[in-house]
């Protein structure tokens, strides 16, 4: 399944860059995560909790970032087992620079096999992209904040 989108943030490309591509950053704005173990610069692992219909349970994921443009674009990708389950999600990011601020385009696609996929049926599409959706707006959310923090640190110099 593929989804994608754009949204803007208030900042340069380089800001905005460095939480992209931060392991803890995105893995604590993952949707439903129960813990975020951060390997090194590129690679971090998470335990999510993932229910569709009756079957509920946790997934682990292996993530680590495959490419990395600074700051220009990155590539997040993660393998999940679970629940007789298997999980592989790709983000691509990209970064504009629109002068005070940066818009990211970004692309996810996941696919799903096994118990969770055969359960859900139809269902899976709808579940994946609210998942995605999630992420990507906490994601916005996060960094938005960060970078008024910032903004707001650095007014008080």
């Amino acid at each position: 399944m593929d989804i994608e989108g754009s949204f803007v943030l208030q900042g340069s490309p380089e800001r905005v860059y460095g939480y992209l591509v931060d392991p803890g950053f995105i893995g604590d704005h993952l949707a439903d995560v129960e813990n975020v173990e951060v390997i090194d610069n590129d690679n971090f692992n998470v335990r999510a909790k993932v229910g569709i219909g009756f079957m509920k349970g946790k997934v682990d994921f292996k993530f680590h970032f495959d490419e990395k443009v600074a700051p220009k674009s990155g590539k997040l990708v993660g393998n999940g087992t679970g629940l007789g389950s298997k999980v592989d999600v790709t983000i691509l990011f990209t970064l504009a620079d629109g002068g005070e601020s940066t818009t990211i385009g970004w692309k996810s696609h996941a696919s799903l096999s096994g118990k969770i996929a055969s359960i859900a049926g139809g269902a899976l599409q709808s579940v994946v992209k609210k998942n995605t959706q999630r992420f990507i707006e906490s994601i916005k959310q996060g960094i938005d904040a960060e970078l008024s923090a910032a903004g707001a640190a650095a007014g008080r110099s």
